[in-house]
């Protein structure tokens, strides 16, 4: 009875393993991210201090999701970060279209009530974006993304 009981447990994980294997590898096909050169992200040099509470920057985003595509995802987010008595930081999303042209977004954020106001002067900005669709020629589910990484800007009023 041990026998048949521990060849049984054997089998069972021996199982379990296999259709870990398989999920995986059918995922790691079926999925894939990457950075795309088709696709890019760049933020204005200067940001607008609107009101003392908010700020606007422009993004130009070029992305491409190809016609036919299933299940189109897109969307953005900038922050922006600057030194003070305290670090201000504060962050904006956006959506944005993927037809393979640069399209411009005004994008605001205001920080949350317990961070340091933001000043005129010299900021750090970084937006980054991210899209994904099935594929309509493989039907493989695809992401691509691109950031700016941290770029000097200019607040003004």
């Amino acid at each position: 009875m041990k026998h048949k009981m521990l060849r049984s447990m054997t089998l069972i994980a021996l199982l379990s393993v296999m259709v870990i294997a398989i999920v995986g590898g059918i995922a790691f096909h079926v999925v894939t991210t990457h950075a795309d050169a088709a696709n890019s992200i760049t933020v204005g040099s200067t940001a607008q201090l609107i009101g003392k509470v908010a700020l606007r920057i422009p993004v130009t985003v070029t992305c491409t999701i190809p016609a036919g595509a299933t299940w189109p995802t897109s969307y953005g987010n900038v922050t922006i970060s600057q030194a003070g008595k305290k670090i201000a930081s504060a962050s904006g999303y956006f959506g944005q279209t993927c037809d393979g042209t640069a399209h411009t977004y005004q994008v605001e954020m205001s920080p949350p009530p317990e961070s340091s106001p933001f000043h005129t002067g010299v900021a750090v900005a970084i937006a980054n974006f991210y899209v994904s669709y099935g594929d309509p020629t493989t039907g493989a589910f695809t992401s691509s993304y691109g950031d700016t990484g941290y770029v000097p800007i200019k607040i003004v009023k």
